[in-house]
Parts: structure tokens; sequence; C-alpha cells
């Protein structure tokens, strides 16, 4: 066995660095390295930070890990913190019931800063339960306001009491509230599986109940006959295939229910009732009495809501119904009851049911060694049962608790890791080979890189968590693939594990914005003391990230902030990042390319349409920038990753945060627009397919004037200018007499900052407008745009500053180098072309407005030609 990367002094010793990011780190790894109870001297120090992030998730830690030692560091550091740093500081203290801290919680009650405070200090009290906090918590509940994350709050915090009584308090708040709040009722203690049942209680409804009952108690094996009797379901089957109303037919459900609560109702319940079973009820009588006001206020004067009340009542109902019966089954007297306690344990533990409460797991653990070949024989990854999945989080506990015992289950782990199984036993399987640490390189090895992409994720959160060496070369010799693969993941697998033998192979890989592998370099070689040159600029651009998702974050937060937001991307000179992967080399980075249009033309097609479609992924945007590869080089071969359309539709979400005057104004978001591309034709394409077109059509016929200036057009609007330039050149040399392609040269080579060579080729369109080329509207327009342009050339020649000013911005993207699509409110917004046989977009720009490039002409003279 080699010596491990870090031990517990190193850590401790760290937590004096001057560098924030390399104390997160140690924070971080305290988290997630099997330290013992010796870290909460290093928690102890953190709590202390000068970085009130790094306090914040030290509370979080310590709320988890923490003993009696803890309270009083706690206690002493929340007077300095606000919202949720205090919060988490009030649930640590809340956790370890720290009694001198109970004062404090109480006042800052009465005036807590935010809702995350608030949250805290509502779960915390809740932990030292007795009268008074009941009291107080009560209280709260009846003045809860309107907040769905409050009342949340609140009743999470009852719950923990363990108060029968407050059950149907909590239930019938629920049933009085917004169909929104169903969601939360995950907050009700036992829950299981509630995602499931909301999907399907649309259908469940619609059923005859026997039906429902009867799927209900098979799939979560709630006790479904406690409750209905087979008279009463026998009734409600006959009722239910009568056409009814769902106002009559709740009103049956209220039916059973009252008599379900006169038979086992909560005041003369035996004893023999679980306590799951006695909170059905609850639920029950709930439901009742409130389906009882909701049933006269309806039947008095909102007859035309029927459907939709009962449909919101009978769905609640069945919510909190299933939420509240898990576990009504009394699992620890079964066990009594046997004879063999073992046996009984294991019956149970391995049953595929749902609901065997977790503590049982303890005993089966217990037996060590012992336990691991029946429990591994259970896991099929393949085929999931309840059984399987606590077998699994049994075996990483066994080696957790004793890995010396536990060696051989480093390769089955791996194994389950290339199944496509939930998410607990692939968990359980990554816990394993964490627990095992350095015997388990062998088993990881064997199966690295391979091809299994979520077995790649699994493993290298893994890797990140076993701190030796080895673990870190392992990651080395399959650096490439890894990076094709998941190159972030490979990053932060090689940052937690703080190996300074990474730090030459990242710098090797080192390019321009990309922020986390940037940030990863940096740690390393702040964490090691190991200098090289890039080190200054490295912090530095850590430091201006920092500081700007800091501001961000307040701006968010703040009341207009959105429009702010939008407001200062639309002076920056930075577009959209987005992460795109070469379609060439596979390998994936964060590009910023400008402004991104979106075609609107897609919207319009049929899945049928698109899915004939010949086009590469991503193909309805067009991106200002064009893409080259900071790998291999490739021009313009990508596809969108998964980040990058997340990061469009985050754009697409600030539409509906910020006003909409900023967004009338912006015309969409600085840095997203829409608009329909086309050719003058009447032919609809994305910018790429319409190049790919009029290149085919410019080589069909090369002596073709109109063709050429047509695809020079495009090639502009790709902002692609040189090739434009050579295009237009190529139409003059055809015909140096055509009026539409003299212009656009000289525009173009104004464009790039060829004054000398624009100025006669102005001069020739004003020659060639003499001599009566082109139609009268052609001619009147180009000839007012050759004098002002000549104008601009004259001013260049004869004022340095400004010819200075030009040249400065001579490689910057232009208004007026794109069309301008815009965000109308009409949804179809009219047309917009730049010239008369380029592409075409939307816009509300009127011919006669202020052209859009700044300019100061009309736009019919500027760029609306």
């Amino acid at each position: 066995m080699s010596e491990p990367l870090w031990r517990l002094q190193d850590l401790e010793h760290l937590t004096t660095h001057p560098s924030d990011l390399v104390r997160d780190w140690v924070r971080d790894r305290v988290e997630h390295l099997p330290l013992g109870p010796d870290a909460s001297r290093i928690l102890l120090r953190l709590l202390n930070d000068p970085d009130e992030k790094i306090v914040s998730l030290s509370a979080v830690h310590v709320r988890e890990t923490g003993d009696a030692h803890t309270g009083p560091a706690l206690l002493d550091v929340l007077p300095r913190y606000h919202g949720n740093t205090a919060g988490n500081l009030m649930m640590a203290l809340g956790r370890l019931r720290y009694a001198p801290s109970l004062p404090m919680l109480l006042e800052r009650l009465q005036q807590p800063q935010d809702f995350s405070e608030y949250l805290g200090n509502v779960i915390a009290l809740a932990q030292f339960g007795g009268d008074r906090v009941r009291a107080i918590l009560l209280k709260e509940w009846t003045n809860a306001p309107e907040n769905e994350m409050a009342v949340s709050a609140v009743a999470g915090a009852l719950l923990t009491l363990d108060d029968d009584t407050v059950i149907a308090l909590i239930v019938a708040k629920y049933l009085q509230a917004p169909p929104q709040y169903n969601r939360l009722l995950k907050d009700l203690r036992h829950t299981l599986q509630i995602d499931w049942i909301c999907e399907n209680l649309s259908d469940a409804v619609k059923r005859d109940l026997d039906a429902v009952c009867t799927e209900l108690r098979e799939e979560y094996h709630l006790p479904m006959e406690e409750i209905f009797s087979e008279e009463a379901r026998a009734q409600l089957a006959r009722d239910w295939s009568k056409p009814r109303g769902l106002a009559e037919r709740a009103a049956i459900y209220a039916q059973v229910a009252r008599e379900a609560v006169g038979r086992r109702g909560l005041e003369t319940a035996s004893s023999k009732f679980a306590r799951q079973s006695m909170r059905w009820l609850a639920a029950l009588d709930a439901f009742a009495q409130h389906l009882h006001r909701t049933q006269v206020q309806v039947s008095r004067d909102q007859l035309t809501k029927l459907d939709d009340a009962g449909a919101r009542e009978l769905e609640t109902f069945l919510i909190v119904t299933a939420t509240l019966a898990g576990g009504s089954r009394d699992y620890h007297t079964e066990i009594q009851s046997v004879s063999d306690r073992v046996v009984a344990l294991w019956k149970l533990w391995l049953a595929d049911d749902p609901f065997v409460p977790d503590d049982l797991g303890d005993e089966i653990a217990a037996l060590g060694a012992a336990a691991i070949p029946r429990l591994a024989a259970m896991v099929q990854p393949e085929h999931f049962t309840w059984g399987g999945e606590r077998a699994a989080t049994t075996l990483a506990k066994i080696a957790r608790a004793t890995p010396q015992d536990a060696a051989m289950l480093a390769p089955i782990a791996v194994e389950w890791l290339a199944h496509d199984a939930i998410d607990m036993i692939l968990e359980a399987g990554r816990d394993i080979l964490v627990a095992l640490g350095e015997t388990s390189l062998d088993a990881i090895a064997a199966v690295m890189p391979g091809q299994n992409s979520r077995q790649q994720i699994y493993l290298l959160g893994a890797l990140g968590d076993i701190p030796y060496a080895g673990s870190a070369q392992l990651i080395l010799d399959h650096l490439e693939s890894l990076l094709i693969a998941h190159d972030e993941l490979t990053f932060n697998a090689l940052r937690d594990l703080g190996c300074a033998s990474a730090i030459e192979p990242l710098r090797a890989e080192r390019v321009s914005g990309e922020v986390v592998l940037d940030e990863t370099l940096l740690l390393l070689c702040e964490l090691n003391d190991v200098q090289i040159p890039e080190l200054p600029e490295l912090r530095a651009s850590y430091e201006q990230q920092q500081a700007r998702t800091a501001e961000r974050m307040q701006l968010m937060e703040s009341a207009g902030g959105w429009d702010e937001i939008l407001q200062r991307e639309a002076e920056s000179s930075e577009g959209m990042l987005l992460k795109l992967r070469c379609t060439r080399c596979r390998r994936e980075y964060t590009y910023d390319v400008g402004t991104v249009y979106y075609d609107l033309n897609a919207l319009d097609q049929s899945k049928d349409q698109r899915s004939r479609r010949d086009k590469s992924s991503g193909d309805e945007f067009w991106f200002q920038k064009r893409v080259v590869c900071k790998k291999c080089g490739a021009v313009d071969e990508y596809a969108l990753t998964g980040e990058a359309n997340i990061a469009l539709l985050a754009e697409q979400m600030k539409m509906h945060l910020a006003s909409k005057e900023t967004i009338d104004t912006q015309q969409g978001t600085p840095r997203l627009k829409f608009y329909r591309f086309g050719l003058t034709d009447g032919r609809q394409m994305p910018p790429r397919r319409a190049l790919e077109v009029l290149q085919q059509e410019a080589e069909a016929a090369p002596q073709d004037v109109s063709r050429r200036v047509r695809l020079g057009n495009v090639l502009r609007f790709m902002e692609r200018f040189e090739e434009a330039r050579e295009e237009y050149a190529q139409a003059v040399a055809l015909a140096p007499d055509d009026l539409e392609a003299v212009y656009n040269l000289a525009t173009i080579e104004e464009r790039l900052g060829h004054w000398a060579e624009s100025r006669p080729l102005f001069e020739r369109v004003l020659a060639l407008a003499a001599q009566g080329r082109g139609s009268a509207k052609m001619r009147a327009e180009f000839v007012q745009n050759a004098r002002a342009a000549l104008a601009h050339l004259d001013r260049i020649a004869r004022d340095p500053i400004y010819r200075a000013e030009e040249e400065r911005h001579l490689g910057e993207s232009k208004p007026h180098d794109h069309i301008m699509p815009s965000w109308s409110t009409a949804s179809e917004p009219g047309t917009l072309v730049p010239s008369p046989r380029a592409p075409r977009a939307t816009s509300k720009v009127g011919r006669n407005d202020p052209c859009p490039c700044g300019s100061g002409k009309k736009y019919k003279h500027c760029h609306g030609r």
C-alpha cells in the first residue's frame, strides 16, 4: 500500500492558505474523504474562514457530522451572518440540539432577513421539540404567508415533532391549497415514488375505483382493504360506472371516508394500528371534512367549476393518502414474532417491498463478510427490485465499515456501473470502490477508459475520491480519450485528487477561454506551491470570474436586475458563450459565438419534414462568429452539446424575466435573436444550407454575375468578408459595368479598411449611375450612399484621430454587417433585406427610419438596400 496524497494534518495546515480556492478545496475534501472524527478540527477552523461561501458550506457538513463540541463555534459565528449562511448555521445548531442557541433562534425568527434564514430557523427549532417549540411552530403555521415554500418549511418542521395531532392540520392545509402545492407533499414523511403517483393520477381517477385500489396496493403495497371495505368498494364500482360529474364521485369518496373514520377513527383506534395507519386515517378525516365544505360551496355558486374542483380534490386526496399510508406495516413487530430473527431479517430485507425500514439494514450489515455473497447475488442491475437496491446499499455500508473484508466487491461494483441500472445501485457501486480505496484501482484499470459513458462518469467520480497517486496516473494514462468523452468530469477528478503530476499535462491542454481547465490548473499550482509562467494570468482570470458571478447574482436578486443584466450585455463586446463539440476531432470547447440567430422557419416544419431534411445538429441556429476548433482548427464543423442547449434555453428564459420594454427595445436579448432566413427567390433555408446551395449554383454557372453577387451577399451575412470580397471581385471582373457588383465590392473594401481601393470603386458607382446603368430606384439609392461613403473616406484622409478610431474598430463586428433580426410581439415581423439580393430576415425597421447601423442615414439609403 502506498501513502495517500493527503493526510489529515496536511488538510489542517491548508486551512490557513491565502488562496480561497485552496481552502474551499480543503472543505470539499473533508466532506468526501474518510478522515474520521478528527476531521471536526478542520471544520471548526473553516467556520471562521474569511470567505462566507466556505463558512456556509462548512456549516452544511457540520450539520451532518458535527458533535457537541462544535455547538459553541457555530453559535459564536451565527451573529455575523444572515440569509443562506445563517440558515445553514441554524440547521446545524438544531441538529446538535445545542440548547444555548435557542434564545437567539427565537429572537431571529421574529425578523428573518430572507426565506433561506427563515427556513433554516424553523427546521432548527423543530429539532429541539417540546411544548414551547410546538406552540411557536403552530403559530407560524397559522400565520404562514401564502408562499408555497414557507408552507412546506413549516409543515416539514411540524412533522419532525412526531405529534399525530398536527397531521390533520397539515393535510387540511394542503387540501385547501392551490394545485401546485401538491408537489410539496414530498415533505410529508415516508413518501416514496410520489412522482410515479402524480403521473398516473389523471388516468387513475377516470377508472374504476377498484382498479385504482388494486394498482396502488400491488405497486406500493398500500393497505387499501383496511380502509375501503369490500361492500363500499362494490358500491363505488357501481356508482363509478354511471355517468356522473367528478364532484358527485368525490362525494362518494367522502362517504366512504366517513365510514372508515367511524369504524377506525383516531380517537377510538386500537393500539394494534401502526402510526402510519393513524396518519392515513387522519388524512381521510381531513379529506372528508374538507370535501363536505367544498360540496356545499360548489352546489351554491360554482356549478360551472365542478369538474375542475372535483379533479383537484381527488388528485390531492390520492396523493395524501398514498403518501401517509406508506409503511403502515409494522415490520419490527413481524421480526420479533419470528423465532429465528436472522431468517426474518433476510426475508424482509430482500423482499420486493419499497417500505422496509432502513434501520433493519444495519443488522444485515453487521453480519459483515458473511453477508456479502448473498447480498451480491441479489443485485441484478438490469432487473430492478426493491430488495436488490437495498442489497447494493448494504454492500456499500459493509465496504465502508470493513474494507479489508470486502475487496472481492471491486470487480462486482465495476460491473454494476456498466449497466443501465437505477442511480441507487450505480451510486452504491461507486461508494464501494471509494471505500475500498487503492485496492480497487486494478479493477478500475481493467475497464479504463472503456466505451460505456455512464460507467466512465461513475469511475471518474470514484477515482477523484481515492486519494492516491495511482488514481491520478490512471486518469493521465487515458487523458485524451477521457477528455473527448467527459472533459469537465476529468478536470474535476484531477482537481479532487490535487496531484501535482497533473499540472504539466493540463498545461499542454490549455487553450483560451476554458474556465474549468484554468481553475483546475490554478488550484493544483497553488495547492502544491508550483510556479508556472501562466500563474498570474490564471489568478487574475479567476478573481475576475468570481467578481462577475457575485455581481450577477446580486443583480438577479434585485428589482429590475434582469433589465440591468441585459443592458450590460448589450454594451459588452462579449457574445454568447457556448460549449460545442468538434465533429472532426470530437473535442469540446467553449466559444464566444457572438449573437445567436434562431431560424423561425424551423418552427414551421413538421416533424416528418425535419426528419427528412439532411441537416447537422443545431442547423436552425446560426452564429455571428465563425467557430474554429481550438484543437484541430476545423472551421464551422461543430455540433451543439447538452451544455449549449441549456445555455440557449437559459437565454430564452431571460425574455420572460426581463421587462417587456427591455425585450422590445433590444429586439430579443443582446445574444439571441429570432428571424426568418430565406433567399429573394422565395426559398427558405438556414444560412449554412443557403451557402451550400449558392456555391453549387455558382459553380454550375461560373459566368453568371448575379449568382456571384448573391453568393457574396450570403458570405457577407456570415461575416466571411474576405470570401465575400472575392465573389464580388469576380463579378466585377466578369461585368465591369454591373452597378450592383461594383457597389457591393466598394462597400466590402470599405468594411475591410481597404480605403484606397474603395474610393475609385465608389467613384465608378457614380459614373455608372450617370450612364443610366441599373434601375432608376437602384441608381438613386446607390448614388446617395456612394456620396456618403466618399465623404466618410475624405474625413478619414484629413483627420488622423478619426482615422485611428476607425482603424481600432476594423476587426469588430458591426450591426450592418449582417441581417438585423428582431423580436416582435406580433410574432410575424416584416422583412429586412440588406441588399437587393441578400438573405432576408424579420424586423420592424421602416424604410424611412434611421438605419440601425448608426450611420445617421435613412435605412433605405444605407443597409436597407
